[in-house]
């Protein structure tokens, strides 16, 4: 059974004051009325466990730090799994009653290590928020074909009350609807020259952020991002040094030229921060604003969402529009952190 209640326990108590020195479940020595839990994780069903490729390595889970408190913010169980240990995960001896979860997965792809490191807390109205911060932009942006050699996989969460009901026998099964707290942007060109052209300069306005909220939350008036997020432009290419440049766009052809996994953003400047420009053999085009079919000009672009830029280059003109979807087949949302 899940609830969500209107003002979760403060942030486990600021994680129950940093997880009281390393607290873990085999510490808790909890009454006799307990049960057990089995976690199940869809993201887990939509890929293969081995040889994962492409898109699919987007679901993928390395680690899945499992975080249940109680009611009073006492930690009940605070363990990172590693994939080998996830196609049967059951948590023993959960007490009875109400407790919240937060679930992590790859903590690692956002530099963090939640045994070592401290959980960054703040609150945004009211809320309590765990704040990632990525100053120098080690983590994001980064691209497709970068993202494809590592083994560090896509940040997401989740978080719910749970209500642990008594034991019936069979492990108690607790659904983990993990959300990415990235987004994605694919940027594919289409051309009306019969010979292929090379593309060998790529730059996004500033809209790149360097931190996020780690939790999704419904109010639409708690953001993916603090409001005090630093934003930066980004560029790629031949000249730079950028793996992969100069890219061949055939002839008449659309092409996916570039894709890359970003922290979601909302910049307060006046300034039409989603632009794009870009170089080519056939000349340069300054950056333009990213519009829709109606002319509108993005302004924000929330987390678990693809951009589809689509670039249109003709003899006489220079089109880029675009389209946000949902990364996935639902939207899900959780609790906030606190």
């Amino acid at each position: 059974m899940f609830r969500c209640f209107n003002h979760i326990w403060p942030l486990l108590a600021a994680i129950s004051l940093m997880l009281v020195g390393g607290c873990s479940s085999k510490e808790y020595l909890g009454d006799a009325s307990t049960a057990d839990l089995r976690l199940s994780v869809p993201m887990l069903e939509n890929i293969t466990r081995a040889g994962v490729e492409g898109t699919e390595k987007e679901n993928e889970i390395y680690t899945l730090r499992v975080l249940i408190v109680d009611k009073d913010n006492k930690v009940l169980h605070n363990v990172r799994y590693t994939k080998d240990q996830l196609s049967d995960l059951i948590i023993e001896k959960i007490p009875v009653g109400t407790v919240q979860f937060w679930v992590i997965a790859n903590e690692a792809s956002v530099g963090m290590d939640y045994d070592n490191d401290s959980w960054t807390v703040e609150t945004v109205n009211g809320v309590k928020k765990l704040r990632v911060n990525d100053p120098d932009r080690k983590y994001f942006p980064k691209r497709e074909s970068v993202f494809l050699t590592e083994n560090l996989g896509l940040p997401m969460s989740w978080g719910s009350v749970v209500e642990v009901l008594p034991s019936t026998g069979q492990p108690q099964v607790v659904k983990v609807e993990l959300v990415r707290n990235v987004s994605k942007i694919i940027m594919s060109v289409t051309h009306s020259y019969n010979s292929p052209i090379s593309l060998t300069n790529v730059s996004f306005g500033p809209f790149m952020s360097d931190c996020l909220y780690m939790f999704k939350h419904p109010d639409q008036n708690i953001p993916d991002v603090p409001a005090d997020a630093s934003y930066s432009s980004m560029e790629y290419g031949e000249a730079l040094g950028s793996s992969g440049f100069p890219i061949e766009l055939p002839g008449i052809t659309e092409t996916k030229a570039l894709t890359i996994y970003v922290y979601p953003s909302f910049p307060t400047k006046p300034e039409e921060p989603y632009t794009l420009g870009f170089e080519s053999s056939l000349g340069k085009y300054p950056e333009k604003p990213i519009l829709d079919k109606a002319g509108k000009i993005m302004t924000n672009m929330n987390r678990n969402t693809v951009l589809n830029i689509n670039v249109i280059i003709s003899e006489n003109d220079l089109s880029i529009g675009y389209k946000v979807s949902e990364w996935g087949s639902e939207t899900i949302d959780v609790p906030d952190f606190n």
